[in-house]
């Protein structure tokens, strides 16, 4: 494995020294312009990825990804290499962050010049939300707890506002479509599951038992892989295999989404239950899409807001941090033992056993300058989630 010069120009090759394909495609395409050193930078860190993709995979397998435009495994792998540099650059102080940014580059580059644009879309959502979820100052002397911002207040108590399906704020167009998005917010906020997760949930994923052993029932949403027919061009995917959870939701939460369910989504064939105004299962992209929407609404006060944290937008993964550090809150208020609780947290989340998330979340948290803006944030999430209710779908059904 590394980088070699054949034949006047430059290639990776794997440990048999046969060069890879889609490097290769690469070099003949792409760097018109670029210098022999830049063109180096870009393959050793394409090399990199390459490594972390074979060891996860099996040899090749990135190549086989880019061919069939595997977006979810490509961020899954890219995913890998970035714990891979931060913990590289913890050890010995240095800089990772070219590094990473020259492989998300090779990845985009390489495919552009191939793949029609359209079947680039999610992967570029993909890499926007390891940008939004790592910031690049954790590859360098930058710790990553550092990255994990709450949304402003304000912006979360309009988020409340904007996606009440009866509010005057609401851009979206039926009281279908607003009631989706509305109990889709609810969803991001009680569960903080990732963008693919939710793509994924199926009719058959929202379970009602009832639990002998605490004489109720029970209301879970099922994080699970699907073996069900699937149409979009890019398949929404696990993470990883501890992704696979039951993940336990308020009975006001399971009402709303059987509401949508039963009332308001559109007869379709498909058995995924969140499903776009063309009747086919909703995108990541278009999950997307529905946060880019609510930013634009936001007032001129809350963009400020945002604009003072770094963010441009609000996306599907602050919610994700949002509901993290709600619970590792609430976790320390019942007095749970810290082990358990990055037990807990792994678990609900659907991190690895050894992964170091919870940690950065209790650091977020607890560091004094964060402590008050979690709280009052937190507050605002909760105020929103406890006026779920209020939503009646028979009201004032425009569709």
């Amino acid at each position: 494995m590394g980088v070699v010069k054949l034949e006047g120009s430059v290639a990776c090759v794997d440990v048999d020294g046969a060069p890879r394909l889609w490097g290769a495609l690469w070099s003949e395409l792409w760097p018109l312009n670029m210098s022999e050193d830049v063109i180096r930078r870009r393959l050793r860190s394409a090399d990199r990825l390459y490594e972390v993709a074979d060891e996860l995979f099996g040899p090749g397998s990135l190549d086989r990804f880019m061919t069939h435009c595997d977006a979810g495994k490509i961020e899954v792998a890219l995913d890998a290499l970035f714990h891979r540099l931060r913990n590289e650059a913890r050890s010995n102080g240095s800089n990772m962050s070219k590094t990473f940014r020259h492989s998300k580059a090779f990845i985009l580059e390489a495919m552009s010049r191939w793949h029609p644009k359209a079947a680039t879309r999610d992967l570029q959502a993909a890499l926007a939300e390891i940008e939004d979820g790592y910031a690049e100052g954790a590859l360098g002397r930058e710790g990553l707890e550092a990255t994990i911002r709450s949304l402003p207040v304000i912006v979360i108590v309009e988020l409340g506002e904007i996606f009440h399906p009866e509010s005057p704020r609401n851009p979206f167009r039926t009281f279908a479509i607003k009631f989706r998005n509305y109990v889709i917010l609810l969803i991001y906020l009680s569960c903080g599951i990732r963008r693919s997760e939710l793509a994924l949930a199926t009719t058959n994923d929202i379970i009602a038992e009832f639990d002998r052993r605490l004489d109720r029932t029970v209301y879970r949403l099922n994080v699970v892989e699907t073996d069900e027919d699937d149409e979009r061009a890019q398949r929404p995917s696990l993470k990883t295999v501890q992704s696979r959870r039951q993940i336990v939701i308020p009975e006001y939460l399971y009402k709303l989404i059987r509401r949508y369910e039963i009332d308001l989504r559109p007869p379709v064939w498909t058995p995924f239950l969140f499903v776009s105004q063309k009747r086919r299962p909703i995108s990541t992209r278009q999950l997307n899409q529905i946060f880019e929407v609510a930013s634009k609404a936001l007032s001129e006060d809350a963009k400020a807001a945002l604009a003072r944290q770094q963010l441009d937008k609000v996306s599907c993964h602050y919610l994700r941090h949002t509901c993290a550090v709600g619970r590792m809150k609430a976790h320390h208020d019942k007095g749970t033992d810290h082990n358990e609780i990055m037990r807990l947290m792994r678990v609900f989340f659907g991190w690895d056993k050894d992964s170091e998330m919870p940690l950065h979340y209790a650091r977020a948290y607890f560091e004094s300058k964060n402590a008050e803006v979690w709280d009052a944030a937190l507050d605002a999430a909760l105020g929103i989630l406890r006026n779920a209710g209020s939503a009646d779908p028979s009201a004032s059904e425009e569709d």
